[in-house]
């Protein structure tokens, strides 16, 4: 396991508010995962629920909470600060309603170098309450192999270079566009010439309230 002072191959962010009743299960997917050389970095949009003792209980070095004083209200100030404080090669954003298979990290990391892209994703599988499923971005990896300007990719199943992050620039706060904050930095770092393909396995899971 990292020791505190260990530069990690990749930085995970995760930003939340009041959400520890389930950001455990978020967490425990990537703990589980097969890639193990990580930091998390759990931003807290100054969270006032009990997610700062859950998250000392899993007892992890690996693992930081960082409460924000001040309330964004979505997850564009969360991600930009654990994007800022990320020590590692490779950058990836987890939802806090969300769940890593176990090959997440270690497939897309491959993919990462095995291409020379800059930013990878995969496919997800979301999940109703009725516990039916639905793909996301599952058809479009098989047919396009790599990013384009119409596509909705959702966060959770990025993985990039962490160089990528610092060229593009942080993420936009939601009131300043007319899309979704990481749908838009997505598209600049396209528009930017970026290299954004795909990794065709299904790597994650979206459980839809």
């Amino acid at each position: 396991m990292a020791s505190p002072k260990h530069q990690p191959a990749v930085s995970v962010v995760m930003a939340t508010y009041n959400r520890s009743n389930i950001i455990g299960y978020s967490v425990q997917s990537l703990i589980s995962g097969s890639f193990q050389d990580w930091e998390l970095l759990i931003i807290g949009d100054a969270c006032t629920d009990d997610t700062a003792s859950l998250i000392e209980s899993i007892n992890d070095p690996r693992i930081r909470f960082i409460n924000l004083k001040q309330n964004c209200g979505e997850q564009s100030g969360p991600n930009n600060v654990g994007a800022e404080m990320a020590k590692g090669e490779y950058l990836a954003f987890l939802n806090h309603d969300d769940l890593w298979l176990p090959d997440h990290l270690a497939r897309s990391i491959q993919r990462l170098r095995e291409t020379g892209a800059d930013l990878i994703f995969g496919q997800g599988l979301a999940i109703g309450q009725d516990g039916h499923t639905h793909s996301i971005c599952g058809a479009l990896c098989n047919v396009t192999h790599a990013y384009q300007a119409w596509m909705s990719v959702p966060a959770t199943l990025w993985v990039m270079r962490r160089n990528l992050m610092q060229q593009i620039g942080p993420w936009k706060r939601a009131n300043q566009i007319r899309t979704m904050p990481s749908q838009d930095w997505l598209f600049r770092a396209h528009q930017s010439g970026a290299q954004i393909g795909t990794c065709q396995p299904v790597l994650s899971q979206f459980c839809k309230n």
